[in-house]
């Protein structure tokens, strides 16, 4: 009877062959649905790669057209000028084309009041092209030309000898009647400039239809007719590369179905001995339990034993390797999925550093590498490919979640010879790495200890400053669009410590947000800037809130306190968020902008376009304004991209109802492009740097008054 017990119990702990079936069925379905959902995303990807072509070329395309109307105003008011109405064919001379090639026309012709040809280029041209006398009747029926502004000129698509052509026409003066013409044709050459700009390959003008497998942009005159088409061929690149693929995902699908029944053959073999297997894991002292791996104490004994035999020539590392953003987890999914996410973790850590170091977990989300190495680049590359093994998502309870890893590592023997020197430091090399930029590995650097005592010393400093009242508030104004008028400012918070001179804020504000000084730091400000903009009539005043200043639950009440403290009208006051703040905890950020709203403020989203940039925030809180990002601004010119961008930030704010500022603006050329793509304000060195409450006097002409006391943070 035992031995049939005995057997009754292995029979027990094999799944039952029964199993097998419905399991195998459960696979297939699993890789049948994988193929469908992945055919499906990679045609909706395909559609979006074909949507973002047309758009470019949209975008590039309009900005061709508004270039040529520019440069028409500017042609006709130089012929204006220098000819007034003393029209005759001699001006043939000063219709031949200059400037850069990329926008320049083939063809001009100054045309009477009459409609008669006055003269022309090439100089043979007896009569106008078709279709170019609704333009001109277009440009009669308007005002006289301003010839600082391209949108006093017409522009529309015609057809020349089979050929699609922009004309351009604008007003030579108020008296003589005459316009000027000028066409550009469609022809390869611009194509080619427009397949740089804008991306899209194998670009071609066509006045007719474009044949199969080939993407067009239809180009409609002023009477809505269609000229011609900018065809292209249709790009696939998702699904083409998928189908390249096929042959080798069918021969993995093999394998995987392979794989899968010597798994279920060596489940059935080992699962007598698998319970035992990890009672006895849990059992051992030098594993941590949850995730198998060695614990604090067997990575530090491991560490001691490598400083203990490392040669004269070895080098020994010791890496803190920190995951980004498991916290988020274990409050939005719970601890047992953030269990799940780190017992993934080590698996994959495991895998990336197996042979090349000694892995563990010290506890929490933290682990630990001991490297022995012949040189210290071989253990940094142990660290780089812990971090690559991070680059792709996890899997839990249905959902991707990304995580990074920080890594900081200090090794012998240049960063000390002992297991206390080498945890300490390679601790500092962390701490700096997630202050800088998560994701990467940092090695110890004497100049971190030297930062970690400069810390210490602006902290401490700054909390003097702040009791003592020696921080100050400069302004930058904000113009209109038009660059002449000034419409607000911004405040800027300064510090010019005695020895240290000029402390600039992206140095102190980190420190005084970790040392929880950001209220009073934020108090100041606004009370200062709110009193210094009682004397600037017609302007606002805008002010930086910190993500720490919207997580006070009093921010509301502290804002309302100042406005009735100095009088000022809320209408008058912008107050600038940055989209971290919508990040973090949407909910209380969204109630907290309906507080500052109903006092009568207004809302701006600052460095729009530099991080996340959704939609969805812009629908659900309330904004006012956008200040788009100056990395944006400083392309202009040099990429087709960042005009592209502006352009539809501009139309995406102006659909919304928000009005849109750039900043960082420093040339007239920037200026002008972002007039043209509708910027409401602008800002940057170009107009005024950033400059004490004298320096906005002197601008805004306000008379010298007695200097106001200094405000201080205890008022």
């Amino acid at each position: 009877m035992a031995p049939a017990a005995d057997m009754g119990g292995d029979t027990a702990r094999r799944p039952p062959r029964r199993l097998i079936g419905p399991l195998a069925l459960v696979v297939f379905a699993a890789v049948a649905l994988s193929v469908v959902v992945g055919v499906v995303l990679a045609r909706q990807s395909d559609l979006r790669h074909q949507h973002q072509q047309r758009m470019s070329l949209i975008g590039v395309l309009d900005e061709f057209r508004a270039v040529l109307a520019e440069f028409a105003v500017r042609h006709a008011k130089d012929i204006a000028q220098n000819y007034g109405n003393t029209l005759d064919a001699r001006l043939a001379d000063r219709l031949t084309p200059v400037g850069t090639g990329r926008y320049r026309y083939d063809a001009a012709y100054v045309v009477g009041a009459d409609g008669r040809l006055i003269a022309a280029y090439p100089r043979d041209a007896v009569e106008l092209p078709t279709g170019i006398h609704p333009l001109i009747e277009s440009v009669s029926r308007s005002k006289p030309v301003d010839a600082a502004s391209a949108t006093s000129a017409r522009t529309d698509f015609i057809v020349i000898d089979d050929r699609i052509a922009v004309a351009t026409a604008a007003a030579l003066g108020s008296t003589s009647g005459a316009t000027l013409v000028t066409v550009a044709t469609l022809d390869p050459r611009l194509a080619d400039v427009l397949e740089r700009t804008s991306g899209v390959e194998a670009l071609r003008f066509d006045t007719g239809p474009a044949h199969g497998g080939r993407d067009v942009l239809s180009l409609m005159n002023g009477q809505g007719r269609i000229v011609g088409w900018m065809a292209w061929p249709t790009q696939s690149p998702t699904v083409t590369a998928a189908t390249r693929m096929a042959p080798l995902l069918v021969v993995v699908g093999l394998c995987f179905a392979g794989f899968v029944a010597l798994a279920i053959r060596q489940i059935r073999r080992s699962s007598r001995d698998l319970a035992d297997r990890e009672a006895e894991a849990i059992r051992t002292a030098g594993e941590d339990s949850l995730t198998g791996l060695p614990n604090r104490r067997r990575v530090l004994e491991e560490l001691d034993n490598a400083l203990a035999m490392r040669s004269r020539d070895g080098v020994v590392a010791f890496a803190f390797l920190d995951l980004d953003g498991f916290k988020d987890v274990n409050e939005s999914l719970g601890h047992q999925a953030g269990d799940q996410l780190l017992v993934f973790v080590a698996e994959r850590l495991a895998v990336a550093t197996r042979g090349a170091g000694f892995l563990g977990r010290l506890g929490s989300d933290e682990f630990a590498l001991v490297v022995r190495a012949d040189d210290a680049l071989a253990a940094v590359q142990t660290a780089h490919d812990a971090i690559a093994a991070m680059t792709h998502p996890f899997w839990i309870g249905g959902q991707a979640l990304q995580i990074g890893l920080t890594v900081g590592f200090a090794h012998a023997p240049r960063d000390g010879a002992s297991r206390d020197d080498l945890t300490r430091r390679a601790d500092l090399a962390l701490r700096v790495a997630k202050r800088q930029s998560r994701g990467r590995a940092t090695g110890f650097e004497p100049t971190m200890e030297a930062e970690l005592h400069d810390r210490h010393f602006v902290n401490r400093e700054l909390r003097r400053t702040l009791a003592e009242g020696g921080l100050d508030v400069h302004y930058q104004p904000i113009v209109a669009a038009d660059g002449q008028r000034i419409v607000g400012v911004e405040a800027l918070l300064r510090w010019k410590h005695p020895t240290r001179g000029d402390i600039p804020p992206a140095t102190f504000v980190p420190i005084a947000e970790q040392a929880g000084l950001m209220p009073k730091l934020g108090e100041f400000v606004l009370e200062r800037a709110l009193t210094d903009a009682l004397r600037w009539k017609d302007t606002f005043i805008a002010v930086n809130l910190s993500p720490v200043q919207m997580r006070d639950r009093q921010i509301a009440d502290q804002v309302a306190a100042i406005i009735r403290d100095t009088g000022i009208d809320p209408a008058r006051v912008v107050l600038e968020i940055t989209e971290g703040v919508l990040i973090d905890n949407p909910d209380d950020a969204h109630r907290r902008l309906e507080q500052l709203r109903a006092l009568g403020v207004r809302i701006a989203l600052d460095d729009f376009g530099s991080g996340y940039s959704s939609l969805s925030y812009l629908r659900r809180f309330p904004i006012d304004k956008l200040k788009i990002d100056k990395e944006f601004v400083s392309s202009l010119g040099r990429s087709g991209n960042g005009g592209v961008i502006i352009q539809a930030i501009i139309a995406l704010g102006r659909a919304l109802g928000l009005s849109v500022l750039c900043e960082g603006i420093e040339t007239e050329e920037q200026r002008i492009l972002l007039r043209l793509a509708g910027c409401d304000e602008m800002q940057g060195f170009l107009f005024a740097r950033p400059g004490p409450a004298r320096i906005i006097d002197r601008l805004l002409n306000i008379p010298d008054e007695p200097r106001r006391r200094r405000i201080g943070i205890d008022g």
